[in-house]
Order: structure tokens, then sequence, then C-alpha cells
């Protein structure tokens, strides 16, 4: 507990600027005030999101830059105003409703009136690959979470890893999200927020408890995490084995699964550093990661809200988060 406390937000966030309801820039002194006293403090906390839009005025966007080199990156983080509105607008809600946006938790762009729900926890998306690589055997403890996708040594192609990949990702989600569902019929019968649901809109008008939700005024999000990573790893794994032929698949498992252990292990591990990375204007490792990004919100939006028809929503954020992934 006392390292996850350390490492992640602690959930209290202010939004600044951004659009009113009228569609206007409402940035004023109390933006500046706000960035200004989170510049002096240089602390990690409170969590501070930016909203941008191309009418943010140009002193409110030049000290949201100067705090973010005093607290040396991070706070406040830019978040696009018209993007957000319109994955709000494209739900359904209005668009004045929609400008109301704020962030809630790490990144969440949330409504007044409907409530952030993170379901069944983050999909580590690395492991589906390590479960790919070992049959659908989790390495760390020898037990069969996944389905066996094919050894590994008998792809003639990437693109047949690409698709073991792909069909261990989509095992792994449905079972997590079947697990979803459960959490969230048990919880609308037993938990309770006197609270929250004093203070949420439409609560008190249908005498309900905000666990008793409806899919109007709850915003069902899933996790995939570690979407960079997954890419980055199938990018050195194309060109070190399928593409330039410098390892193949046993000798990159084995020294995989002894941690890089002996000079040889090193030099490998080294071989998958220089291999292209996302971010670095490669066109091949971007593409990769647009590809993945892509499929796995596919399949996150393939479920749909366990009370409505709306689809779950990918829910992208916590960089904390990659400690305990990697763990």
């Amino acid at each position: 507990f006392q390292e996850h406390s350390q490492s992640r937000t602690q959930i209290c966030n202010i939004t600044v600027g951004g659009l009113n309801r009228n569609g206007e820039d409402a940035s004023n002194e109390l933006t500046y005030l706000i960035l200004h006293a989170v510049g002096l403090l240089s602390i990690p906390e409170p969590h501070v999101t930016f909203r941008w839009n191309p009418g943010t005025p140009r002193w409110a966007l030049l000290k949201a830059i100067e705090t973010n080199v005093k607290t040396k990156g991070g706070l406040p983080q830019f978040i696009s105003d018209l993007h957000v509105v319109q994955s709000w607008t494209d739900r359904g809600a209005p668009v004045e409703e929609a400008r109301d946006w704020y962030c809630a938790g790490c990144v969440n762009p949330q409504l007044p009136n409907s409530m952030h729900y993170s379901a069944g926890g983050p999909v580590n998306v690395p492991l589906i690959l390590d479960l790919v690589l070992h049959r659908g055997i989790a390495p760390r403890t020898g037990k069969q979470i996944g389905i066996d996708t094919g050894d590994p040594q008998t792809f003639d192609t990437f693109r047949d890893l690409l698709n073991a990949f792909k069909k261990q990702h989509e095992f792994i989600f449905n079972r997590i999200a079947w697990l979803c569902s459960l959490t969230w019929e048990q919880e609308e019968l037993h938990m309770r927020q006197p609270f929250i649901s004093s203070i949420m809109p439409g609560c008190m008008e249908r005498g309900k408890d905000s666990m008793c939700r409806g899919p109007k005024n709850f915003n069902l999000v899933f996790g995939d995490r570690g979407i960079v990573d997954t890419a980055d790893s199938l990018i050195a794994i194309k060109k070190l084995v399928f593409d330039e032929s410098k390892l193949t698949i046993a000798e990159l498992l084995q020294t995989l699964d002894s941690n890089f252990e002996n000079e040889r292990g090193e030099e490998i591990r080294q071989m998958c550093l220089a291999a292209p990375k996302f971010g670095n204007d490669v066109d091949e490792a971007d593409s990769m990661v647009r590809e993945i990004g892509n499929f796995s919100g596919h399949v996150i939006s393939s479920q749909k809200h366990p009370k409505g028809t709306y689809p779950m929503r990918a829910y992208r954020s916590g960089l904390a988060w990659h400690y305990f992934g990697g763990k």
C-alpha cells in the first residue's frame, strides 16, 4: 500500500480553462491564480488539468506551460477540449452539457451529472503478449490463465504472432468483462455511497443511491494499459526474429525467461532496446501502436453497458500503474 500511495495520483483533480456552456473560453483570473499557486508549490498533488481549445487566450496557455516547466512536467496536464466534447456528444449528451466536462481521478473526462466507474481493473496488455509467447501460461505462476494460441516457434510470419495476440486479447478481455458484470450486480445489491448520492444530480429525485446506477448517469470505462509497451515489444520481435533473423523465437524465449542473464542475455537485451520505438518518428513503430490501440479499443467497445445499449469505453491513463503492471 505504501508503494502504491507514493507512486500514483491521490485522485484530487483541479480542472481549469476550457469552454463554457455557450462555447466561449472560460479562462479567467482564477485560472491564472490556480496555475500560479501550483507553480509556486511545485508539488505533485493535487493533480491539475488544463482544458485547451483553439480559443484559449495566449496568456492562459503561456501560464500553463510556465507552470508545467516549474513543476518539472506533468502539472498541469493538457487535454483537448474539442476532442472531449465531441466524444460526449457522440454518446448523445447535449453539447452544453458536454462542455461542462471536468477531469476525474487521473485523466478521465467526466460530466457533472454522471459518475465514472472503472470496470474490472485495467487489462495488462503486455502480459497478454507474454501469454501468447508461453501458450497461455503465466510464467510467474505456471498457471494456465489464457488460451493456447499455438507454439510460437511454429509461427512462419510475424502476422501469425500478431493474430495469436489478438485472439488471446479477446479471450482475456471477455473473461474480465464477465467478472465485471458480476461485480456490477453485487455492488448494486450491497454497496452504498450516501455522501456522493446526496450531491450527485438525479439521486435525490429518484430516491436511489448512486450505486443503483442507470446507463444515463454512469460512465462505464475499461482500462487497457501498456499499449505502447506491447507495440514496442512486437516491433522488436518482428525486426529481430522475422525481418532480420538475428534471433530465433526459442532463443528469445529462453532469454526472456532467464531475465536476460549472462553475456548473451545482455547482448539480446541491447538488441531489443535498439529496436525501433514509438514516438521517434519511425512510421512502422507508430503504426504498430495505432493498430494495437485501435484493436484493443474495438474489443472493449464490443462489450455493452450491463444496463444499457451503449458500449464500454476504453480508459487509458496511469503512468504509475506501469510499476505494478511490470511486477
